[in-house]
Protein backbone atom coordinates (compact mmCIF):
# COMPACT_ATOMS: atom_id res chain seq x y z
CA UNK A 1 0.00 0.00 0.00
CA UNK A 2 2.69 2.28 1.01
CA UNK A 3 6.27 2.61 0.78
CA UNK A 4 7.57 3.82 4.09
CA UNK A 5 9.83 1.77 5.83
CA UNK A 6 9.14 0.60 9.34
CA UNK A 7 10.15 3.19 11.70
CA UNK A 8 12.61 1.86 14.21
CA UNK A 9 11.12 4.74 16.86
CA UNK A 10 8.71 7.03 17.13
CA UNK A 11 9.24 10.78 17.10
CA UNK A 12 6.19 11.77 19.93
CA UNK A 13 5.51 15.39 17.79
CA UNK A 14 2.96 15.81 20.48
CA UNK A 15 4.72 14.59 23.72
CA UNK A 16 2.10 12.47 24.50
CA UNK A 17 3.37 9.40 24.98
CA UNK A 18 6.25 7.82 27.61
CA UNK A 19 9.31 6.12 25.83
CA UNK A 20 8.25 2.79 27.20
CA UNK A 21 4.86 3.22 25.38
CA UNK A 22 6.87 4.50 22.22
CA UNK A 23 9.70 1.17 22.34
CA UNK A 24 6.53 -1.31 23.30
CA UNK A 25 5.22 -0.56 19.93
CA UNK A 26 8.30 -0.44 17.51
CA UNK A 27 9.68 -4.23 19.54
CA UNK A 28 6.66 -5.81 18.34
CA UNK A 29 6.49 -7.81 15.32
CA UNK A 30 3.59 -6.15 12.94
CA UNK A 31 1.41 -9.88 13.83
CA UNK A 32 1.66 -8.74 17.16
CA UNK A 33 -0.04 -5.01 17.41
CA UNK A 34 -3.40 -4.88 18.79
CA UNK A 35 -6.09 -2.16 19.59
CA UNK A 36 -3.99 -0.09 21.97
CA UNK A 37 -1.09 -0.12 19.70
CA UNK A 38 -2.97 1.41 16.69
CA UNK A 39 -4.94 3.57 18.97
CA UNK A 40 -1.33 5.18 19.70
CA UNK A 41 0.30 5.12 16.35
CA UNK A 42 -3.17 7.07 15.08
CA UNK A 43 -4.16 8.80 18.11
CA UNK A 44 -6.69 11.41 17.65
CA UNK A 45 -4.92 14.71 16.23
CA UNK A 46 -1.80 13.39 19.07
CA UNK A 47 -0.40 10.61 17.39
CA UNK A 48 2.51 8.60 18.48
CA UNK A 49 5.02 9.92 15.30
CA UNK A 50 5.10 12.40 11.98
CA UNK A 51 3.02 11.17 8.56
CA UNK A 52 5.85 9.08 7.70
CA UNK A 53 6.29 7.04 10.67
CA UNK A 54 2.93 6.13 11.48
CA UNK A 55 2.17 5.49 7.85
CA UNK A 56 4.35 2.47 7.52
CA UNK A 57 1.27 0.41 9.76
CA UNK A 58 -1.46 1.06 7.55
CA UNK A 59 -1.06 -2.08 5.85
CA UNK A 60 -0.06 -4.05 9.20
CA UNK A 61 -3.61 -2.35 10.76
CA UNK A 62 -6.04 -3.37 7.95
CA UNK A 63 -4.10 -6.97 8.20
CA UNK A 64 -5.02 -6.83 11.68
CA UNK A 65 -8.65 -5.75 11.45
CA UNK A 66 -9.82 -8.44 8.73
CA UNK A 67 -8.22 -11.00 11.09
CA UNK A 68 -10.27 -9.92 13.71
CA UNK A 69 -13.27 -10.56 11.34
CA UNK A 70 -12.48 -13.34 9.74
CA UNK A 71 -11.94 -14.76 13.17
CA UNK A 72 -15.05 -13.94 14.61
CA UNK A 73 -13.72 -10.94 16.93
CA UNK A 74 -15.80 -7.37 17.80
CA UNK A 75 -13.64 -4.74 15.85
CA UNK A 76 -12.64 -2.43 18.37
CA UNK A 77 -14.49 0.92 16.69
CA UNK A 78 -12.09 3.38 18.84
CA UNK A 79 -9.23 1.93 16.15
CA UNK A 80 -11.27 3.10 13.17
CA UNK A 81 -12.24 6.08 15.31
CA UNK A 82 -8.51 7.04 15.78
CA UNK A 83 -7.38 6.22 12.36
CA UNK A 84 -10.40 7.88 10.14
CA UNK A 85 -9.52 11.16 12.58
CA UNK A 86 -5.54 10.53 11.40
CA UNK A 87 -6.31 10.17 7.73
CA UNK A 88 -8.45 13.50 7.41
CA UNK A 89 -5.74 15.04 9.40
CA UNK A 90 -2.98 13.81 6.84
CA UNK A 91 -5.39 13.36 3.96
CA UNK A 92 -2.43 15.84 1.95
CA UNK A 93 0.04 13.78 2.70
CA UNK A 94 -2.01 10.60 1.60
CA UNK A 95 -3.15 11.88 -1.94
CA UNK A 96 0.66 13.36 -2.45
CA UNK A 97 1.42 9.47 -1.87
CA UNK A 98 -1.00 8.14 -4.13
CA UNK A 99 -2.74 6.02 -1.09
CA UNK A 100 -6.19 8.28 -0.40
CA UNK A 101 -8.14 5.93 -2.96
CA UNK A 102 -6.80 3.01 -1.79
CA UNK A 103 -7.29 3.83 1.93
CA UNK A 104 -10.80 4.53 1.16
CA UNK A 105 -11.03 1.18 -0.89
CA UNK A 106 -10.27 -0.78 2.37
CA UNK A 107 -12.34 0.79 4.79
CA UNK A 108 -15.25 0.25 2.32
CA UNK A 109 -14.02 -3.16 1.80
CA UNK A 110 -14.62 -3.65 5.81
CA UNK A 111 -17.88 -1.95 5.39
CA UNK A 112 -19.19 -4.30 3.10
CA UNK A 113 -17.84 -7.64 4.63
CA UNK A 114 -19.52 -6.49 7.91
CA UNK A 115 -22.64 -5.75 5.82
CA UNK A 116 -23.21 -9.03 4.69
CA UNK A 117 -23.29 -10.68 8.19
CA UNK A 118 -25.92 -10.11 10.24
CA UNK A 119 -24.64 -12.29 13.51
CA UNK A 120 -26.58 -11.43 16.93
CA UNK A 121 -24.28 -11.39 20.54
CA UNK A 122 -26.54 -10.99 23.94
CA UNK A 123 -26.72 -8.54 25.72
CA UNK A 124 -27.41 -7.69 29.52
CA UNK A 125 -31.01 -8.83 29.99
CA UNK A 126 -32.52 -5.57 31.19
CA UNK A 127 -30.79 -3.61 28.29
CA UNK A 128 -33.89 -2.10 25.65
CA UNK A 129 -32.57 -5.10 23.02
CA UNK A 130 -31.89 -8.86 24.49
CA UNK A 131 -28.69 -8.64 22.16
CA UNK A 132 -27.28 -6.65 19.19
CA UNK A 133 -25.53 -7.82 15.78
CA UNK A 134 -21.81 -8.50 16.06
CA UNK A 135 -19.86 -5.54 14.41
CA UNK A 136 -22.58 -2.95 15.46
CA UNK A 137 -20.08 -0.52 17.00
CA UNK A 138 -17.94 -0.95 14.18
CA UNK A 139 -20.46 -0.25 11.10
CA UNK A 140 -21.40 2.67 13.33
CA UNK A 141 -18.00 4.41 13.60
CA UNK A 142 -17.32 3.70 9.92
CA UNK A 143 -20.46 5.40 8.50
CA UNK A 144 -19.99 7.79 11.20
CA UNK A 145 -16.59 8.69 10.05
CA UNK A 146 -17.99 9.12 6.44
CA UNK A 147 -19.99 11.44 7.65
CA UNK A 148 -17.81 13.53 9.59
CA UNK A 149 -14.66 13.49 7.66
CA UNK A 150 -14.75 15.40 4.28
CA UNK A 151 -11.74 12.60 3.08
CA UNK A 152 -14.17 9.96 3.45
CA UNK A 153 -17.01 11.75 2.23
CA UNK A 154 -17.61 10.31 -1.02
CA UNK A 155 -17.78 6.69 0.01
CA UNK A 156 -21.25 7.32 1.23
CA UNK A 157 -23.32 6.58 -1.59
CA UNK A 158 -20.78 3.27 -2.14
CA UNK A 159 -21.98 2.37 1.10
CA UNK A 160 -25.82 3.02 1.50
CA UNK A 161 -25.65 1.59 -2.34
CA UNK A 162 -24.37 -2.18 -1.11
CA UNK A 163 -26.55 -2.11 1.34
CA UNK A 164 -29.79 -0.82 -0.90
CA UNK A 165 -29.06 -3.16 -4.39
CA UNK A 166 -29.66 -6.23 -2.98
CA UNK A 167 -31.91 -6.72 0.12
CA UNK A 168 -30.60 -9.83 1.44
CA UNK A 169 -31.64 -10.57 5.58
CA UNK A 170 -28.03 -9.27 6.48
CA UNK A 171 -28.23 -6.00 4.29
CA UNK A 172 -31.76 -6.02 5.58
CA UNK A 173 -31.03 -5.94 9.58
CA UNK A 174 -28.43 -3.29 8.95
CA UNK A 175 -30.80 -0.79 7.17
CA UNK A 176 -33.67 -1.35 9.91
CA UNK A 177 -31.18 -1.03 12.99
CA UNK A 178 -28.71 2.21 11.49
CA UNK A 179 -32.01 3.48 10.27
CA UNK A 180 -32.61 3.90 14.14
CA UNK A 181 -29.74 3.20 16.23
CA UNK A 182 -28.29 6.45 16.06
CA UNK A 183 -29.88 10.28 16.67
CA UNK A 184 -30.66 11.68 13.63
CA UNK A 185 -29.75 8.28 11.80
CA UNK A 186 -26.16 8.41 10.08
CA UNK A 187 -28.12 7.11 6.93
CA UNK A 188 -31.58 8.34 6.38
CA UNK A 189 -33.24 5.46 3.66
CA UNK A 190 -36.42 6.20 2.30
CA UNK A 191 -39.62 5.20 2.89
CA UNK A 192 -39.63 2.31 0.03
CA UNK A 193 -35.84 0.58 1.36
CA UNK A 194 -37.21 0.41 4.78
CA UNK A 195 -40.18 -1.74 3.23
CA UNK A 196 -38.13 -3.71 1.50
CA UNK A 197 -35.84 -4.54 4.33
CA UNK A 198 -39.04 -5.07 6.63
CA UNK A 199 -40.21 -7.38 3.97
CA UNK A 200 -36.79 -9.78 4.04
CA UNK A 201 -36.95 -9.65 7.88
CA UNK A 202 -40.35 -11.20 7.74
CA UNK A 203 -39.66 -13.71 5.30
CA UNK A 204 -36.36 -14.56 6.78
CA UNK A 205 -38.26 -15.38 10.15
CA UNK A 206 -40.82 -16.89 7.87
CA UNK A 207 -38.23 -19.97 7.33
CA UNK A 208 -35.39 -19.36 10.48
CA UNK A 209 -35.61 -21.38 13.57
CA UNK A 210 -32.65 -19.27 14.56
CA UNK A 211 -33.75 -18.53 18.48
CA UNK A 212 -32.11 -15.17 19.03
CA UNK A 213 -33.23 -13.57 15.38
CA UNK A 214 -36.55 -14.54 16.45
CA UNK A 215 -35.60 -12.65 20.02
CA UNK A 216 -34.15 -9.66 18.44
CA UNK A 217 -37.30 -8.72 15.96
CA UNK A 218 -39.73 -9.44 18.54
CA UNK A 219 -41.62 -6.17 18.97
CA UNK A 220 -38.42 -4.88 17.29
CA UNK A 221 -40.31 -1.33 16.46
CA UNK A 222 -41.29 -0.90 20.07
CA UNK A 223 -38.25 -1.40 21.37
CA UNK A 224 -36.47 1.03 18.61
CA UNK A 225 -38.80 3.59 19.59
CA UNK A 226 -37.79 3.47 23.01
CA UNK A 227 -34.05 3.55 22.49
CA UNK A 228 -34.42 6.91 20.09
CA UNK A 229 -36.43 8.28 22.72
CA UNK A 230 -33.71 7.52 25.42
CA UNK A 231 -31.21 8.98 22.61
CA UNK A 232 -33.13 12.11 22.10
CA UNK A 233 -33.09 12.66 25.70
CA UNK A 234 -30.18 11.88 26.58
CA UNK A 235 -28.60 14.39 23.58
CA UNK A 236 -31.03 17.18 24.96
CA UNK A 237 -29.40 16.87 28.72
CA UNK A 238 -26.29 17.59 26.35
CA UNK A 239 -26.92 20.74 24.85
Amino acid sequence: MLHHQRPTKFSDPFGDFSVEELNGIVEKPDEQLGDVDYMMIFQHHLPAGTYNESSYFISPMFAYLNREYVNGREITADVLDHFMCWCQQYAGDLIHDDADELVRSELLGLFCKIADQFKLTELHPKHIFPMVPLQLGAITELLSGMVSYEFFRETIPMATAYLTHDISYAHAGWILTLNGWTAPPLICFPAGILEAAHQAINQHLAITDAKFDRLFWQDWETRMARYIELQETWHRKKL
